[in-house]
């Protein structure tokens, strides 16, 4: 059976996976030199959006209407991160799909309006494609994608509601 823990438990548990996620992230990068493609990026935004929902969830402790409207932001946010994550991995797996190298995103959006620069970094790029690192057999996209799973399930468990005695 599943063991219900309170919201805040599960907006904490959250946030720290997303901590965790953008540690790891971040240790490839800089200390692994490992360059994120545009579409690591755009998944790192989604990350971070929802670790700081998670934390604020966590902090606010919402009650009714209010989980609601914490839960339908961090749904909209996970499921993007998971497209991206999941458009990443078919890219790593079919690599003849992508398009020539593309600038990375800051020139893009310094270059061109939002709807063309989401446009280019979603196609997926030969950079978006390489897999330069793996942990047990998986790219860190897979891992990216698993990590998605977690936090969608983690927001849609169910969880204990505790009376507040006025």
């Amino acid at each position: 059976m599943l063991h219900k823990f309170s919201l805040r438990m599960n907006f904490l548990i959250g946030f720290l996976l997303c901590i965790a996620a953008l540690v790891v992230a971040l240790y490839l990068q800089l200390a692994k030199g490992e360059i994120p493609c545009n579409l690591c990026i755009l998944q790192r935004i989604a990350i971070t959006f929802a670790g700081l929902l998670f934390l604020f969830g966590a902090a606010h402790y919402p009650k009714g209407k209010g989980a609601i409207v914490y839960r339908s932001l961090l749904m909209l946010v996970l499921l993007t991160g998971l497209a991206l994550s999941l458009r990443q991995t078919w890219l790593q797996f079919y690599p003849d799909f992508t398009g020539t190298c593309a600038p990375n995103l800051y020139i893009l959006f310094k270059t061109f309006p939002l709807d063309q620069v989401l446009k280019i970094a979603l196609q997926g790029t030969d950079d978006c494609a390489q897999v330069h690192w793996k942990f047990l057999g998986l790219s860190l996209a897979e891992w990216t994608v698993i990590n998605f799973l977690i936090l969608i399930s983690l927001s849609l468990i169910p969880y204990k509601k505790h009376k507040i005695l006025t």
